[in-house]
C-alpha cells in the first residue's frame, strides 16, 4: 500500500501547513505522520470543500457532529460531507 509522507500530502494538495494542523484541531482528521491514498482522495475533497462553500473547518466538524447525533455512523458522514464538492 502506497503511503504519503505529511509532506507529500501538503506538496501534491498544495496546502500549507497550518491548514493540515487546523483539521486536527477541528478533529475533522487525525494526526498521522503518512496517509494512505484513500486519506488523500478526502483531503482532496475537505480542501475542496473549504475552497468552493467557504464552509468553515469548525461548520464542517458541527455537521458531522450533528449526522452522528442523528444515528449516522461516522464512515457514512464522512461521505455525506465530502461529496458535496463531487456533486458540485
Amino acid at each position: 500500500m502506497t503511503r504519503y509522507s505529511r509532506q507529500d500530502v501538503i506538496r501534491i494538495l498544495h496546502l500549507q501547513a497550518r491548514q493540515l494542523t487546523a483539521w486536527e484541531r477541528a478533529g475533522l482528521i487525525s494526526p498521522h505522520d503518512d496517509y494512505s491514498f484513500e486519506a488523500l482522495g478526502q483531503l482532496r475533497r475537505l480542501r475542496d470543500l473549504q475552497a468552493t462553500t467557504k464552509i468553515s473547518a469548525k461548520n464542517i466538524r458541527a455537521s458531522v457532529d450533528a449526522m452522528q447525533r442523528l444515528g449516522e455512523c461516522e464512515t457514512r458522514c464522512w461521505r455525506r460531507v465530502l461529496c458535496v464538492v463531487d456533486r458540485g
